[in-house]
């Protein structure tokens, strides 16, 4: 008997190796692209754009030709081993042509630079992500969703007994381990009475699992967490930051530690 090779090829491990390196290949293809325009427009560079009569061919059509090609090579080849490998190279580099200039094919036109753009690499880059180091479904135990499901459940009991409860929440931007709109989702599934509701703050800070690692990051963490923390009835009016500096060596103040053994003694 014949062994399916083909099949063998897309086991849970080797998707998971095919995905890290478009993953890989995307996110470099994306920086190359873009550090390449920006160096074309500042004029740092001689301008290689491709011209056909007259009109500029954007590099999103050669993303769309290499995905078309590399679509129908694995459609009617079964590639294994390192043609596949190729393959993912391959499809990273052309994901990344295409969707670099997502703005300007939804809007059919428009500035290279538009926000539509970045957005949708991150998301094509947070699902690729997501296939790449994320465990196979049977593996999640239903424990693990149910997990936040009680832990929302108790704090929405907790915030309507005592309606004095006031909530910080802290979320990196570009967290893909805890990422900030499950949150959002999460608190608005609570269906909190409106005026408690408002006691829940959300800030979304420049950074990823470790927003606090980036400086201007952490001058606003802390301006947030006075502000914060003055805003509990009750409490003595004062400055955190101050309070801080007074605890904090200056040599470690401004030099991106961890808050997690600073910032909690004050509390």
């Amino acid at each position: 008997m014949v062994p399916d090779v083909f099949s063998n090829a897309f086991t849970h491990d080797n998707i998971h190796r095919l995905a890290r390196v478009m993953l890989f290949v995307f996110l470099v293809t994306f920086a190359l692209t873009r550090i390449t325009v920006f160096m074309i427009m500042a004029r740092w560079i001689p301008d290689f754009y491709l011209h056909l009569g007259g009109t500029h061919v954007h590099h999103l059509n050669y993303g769309i030709f290499l995905l078309s090609g590399i679509g129908a090579y694995l459609l009617f080849l079964r590639s294994i081993g390192g043609a596949l490998l190729a393959a993912a190279i391959v499809y990273g580099v052309g994901l990344a042509l295409t969707f670099d200039e997502f703005g300007m094919w939804l809007h059919l036109g428009g500035s290279y630079w538009q926000r539509a753009s970045f957005d949708c690499v991150s998301i094509v880059a947070a699902l690729l992500g997501l296939v790449a180091f994320a465990p196979p479904i049977q593996r999640i135990r239903s424990a693990d969703w149910r997990a936040v499901a009680v832990a929302a459940v108790d704090l929405k009991q907790s915030m309507s007994l005592n309606t004095q409860i006031l909530v910080w929440i802290i979320h990196g931007v570009f967290d893909l381990v805890a990422p900030y709109y499950a949150t959002v989702i999460t608190v608005n599934q609570m269906v909190l009475d409106p005026a408690i509701r408002k006691n829940i703050q959300l800030k979304v800070y420049h950074g990823g699992h470790m927003p606090y690692l980036h400086q201007r990051s952490l001058d606003t963490m802390f301006e947030d967490a006075d502000k914060f923390y003055n805003s509990i009835p009750g409490v003595k009016q004062e400055n955190i930051n101050v309070k801080l500096k007074n605890k904090v060596p200056e040599a470690d103040w401004h030099t991106g530690f961890s808050p997690y053994n600073k910032l909690n003694p004050v509390y």
